[in-house]
């Protein structure tokens, strides 16, 4: 089984779940462009809070820049940026 249908398939057990808050790390991991593009349309449809870490500017560009959060660590500490 692709590693891509895992993640997807992990995703949308942990929506039907129904926690009270969803943390994904880079979510765009093993998928392709129209499987991440699912995993949105599915991660949009939850009541509720998503919180994906990414270094892929696809995702950003998924989750357009209303709902994107810069962070940063430096040396005056962490710093959110939105």
């Amino acid at each position: 089984m692709p590693d891509g249908l895992i993640k997807t398939l992990a995703i949308a057990v942990a929506v039907d779940l129904n926690p009270s808050i969803l943390l994904i790390d880079e979510v765009e991991n093993s998928l392709h462009a129209r499987a991440l593009e699912y995993v949105f349309d599915m991660l949009n449809s939850v009541k509720v809070p998503v919180l994906a870490a990414t270094h892929s500017p696809n995702v950003v560009d998924l989750a357009g820049p209303e709902r994107t959060f810069l962070v940063t660590r430096g040396e005056d500490g962490t710093k959110v940026e939105g």
